[in-house]
């Protein structure tokens, strides 16, 4: 039987309180308990936060609203690093976050661009993921600010490509409005600027990717080709791939960020020609003969030549 039952967080916590004073169970027992419980009903617990600490006066204390709390003073690594902790595998946790103002609160602290900020960043990346459209025209513009800041460290650049991915998942809406403040430029210029980051560099490959995919069931149609179009032509983008797969052709991560960065890109006939021209063709064959150890990466590859060959 499908789980199509649902129960708030507070009853769950009833059931976990009376596990501890009515059958004198501890606290980890008492939550394994209610949780097979309620699962036995065929109770959907998706959106119910498990991880939680029971104070003195019978009170659920969740670690990541406590962490949340504390923020509200001003950012700390103990806290910020606990939000992480908290949202990054549990999507009940990241929803009950964005519910308390985690975004507003965050985004408060980031725009003072402090020495934190890549910190900062990564915990708005945990808390954003699965909620897209928590970030705001403010947001969306202070992150494009970020990315395009020479200045700017190459933790917070990082990180900032991380929120931006996140919020482009899933959000034709959220892609637009990157698009619009300026995000495709550049993300692209950062492939050019900081070609020696191969970790940015895989990064901003996964959010130009983003960029470049229909999967918002709520959006009558996406932009998905004419951004495609964008990054490959207006941008130069299929240059700036050839360039980065000769400066880490031993990289195979990155090789595999390349391949499939690539595949998106390719959506016209005179795209894949260029492929051709600027010598990419013989590069993605090097990386077939070089990588024919790894599955993944050479399916990948075969996939890519198969779009290639139309």
């Amino acid at each position: 039987m499908s789980s199509t039952n649902r129960i708030t967080q507070a009853t769950f916590e009833s059931v976990v309180r009376e596990n501890i004073d009515e059958f004198e169970m501890d606290e980890s027992e008492a939550i394994a308990d209610a949780v097979a419980q309620f699962l036995a009903q065929h109770v959907d617990l998706t959106n119910i936060v498990r991880a939680l600490t029971m104070t003195g006066d019978g009170d659920a204390a969740h670690p990541a609203l406590l962490a949340l709390n504390n923020l509200k003073n001003g950012p700390t690594e103990p806290d910020l690093r606990c939000l992480i902790a908290s949202c990054e595998n549990d999507p009940a946790c990241r929803s009950m976050v964005a519910s308390n103002g985690g975004y507003a609160i965050l985004y408060g602290h980031m725009t003072s661009r402090g020495d934190d900020l890549a910190l900062i960043l990564d915990a708005l990346t945990a808390v954003v993921d699965g909620n897209p459209d928590l970030i705001d025209d403010d947001g969306r513009k202070f992150l494009v600010e970020v990315i395009a800041d020479d200045g700017a460290s190459p933790g917070a650049v990082r990180a900032a490509v991380g929120v931006i991915k996140e919020g482009c998942s899933r959000s034709e809406g959220g892609r637009r409005a990157f698009v619009d403040a300026g995000l495709v430029p550049r993300l692209v210029g950062l492939l050019r600027s900081r070609h020696g980051d191969v970790e940015l560099v895989k990064g901003v490959c996964r959010a130009v990717r983003m960029l470049t995919v229909d999967d918002d069931l709520r959006a009558e149609f996406g932009n998905a080709h004419e951004n495609a179009k964008m990054i490959a032509v207006e941008c130069d983008g299929l240059k700036t791939l050839a360039d980065l797969m000769e400066e880490h052709s031993s990289d195979l991560a990155a090789v595999a960020e390349f391949c499939l960065t690539l595949s998106r890109l390719i959506v016209r006939n005179e795209f894949c020609q260029q492929v051709v021209d600027n010598g990419s063709m013989t590069r993605i064959l090097h990386f077939l003969e070089n990588f024919m150890d790894s599955k993944s990466l050479v399916m990948q590859i075969l996939a890519l030549l198969k779009t290639l060959a139309g």
